[in-house]
């Protein structure tokens, strides 16, 4: 094996391959029957048998809190230099190179 020096890849090959692994994820998520418009209570068989409990796994993975008054904000982490509480999904983008959004 030999190392090789390669430039860096370009904003539009970021572009691409987010492009690809977003369109190859939804396709399986599809097949899976997990897609966004398939019926939540089919295919999420934990909301509908705990549905707490899956809050609360949500609310985990999604750094929120789940009760008290609260509920529905971010969980304030020490040494935290984002004010996450007024930021807006839109602005939450990372500016610079090699950086792509894939919705």
């Amino acid at each position: 094996m030999a190392f090789r020096h390669v430039a860096p890849p370009s904003d539009a090959e970021v572009a691409r391959v987010a492009d690809h692994v977003q369109r190859s994820v939804a396709r399986l998520l599809e097949r899976r029957g997990l897609a966004p418009e398939t019926i939540p209570e089919e295919a999420d068989t934990l909301r509908r048998d705990q549905p707490l409990l899956a809050d609360l796994y949500g609310a985990s993975i999604s750094g929120q809190v789940t009760t008290g008054p609260r509920a529905g904000r971010r969980i304030t982490k020490v040494g935290d230099e984002i004010d996450v509480e007024n930021q807006t999904l839109g602005s939450s983008r990372i500016p610079g190179l090699r950086c792509v959004h894939a919705p």
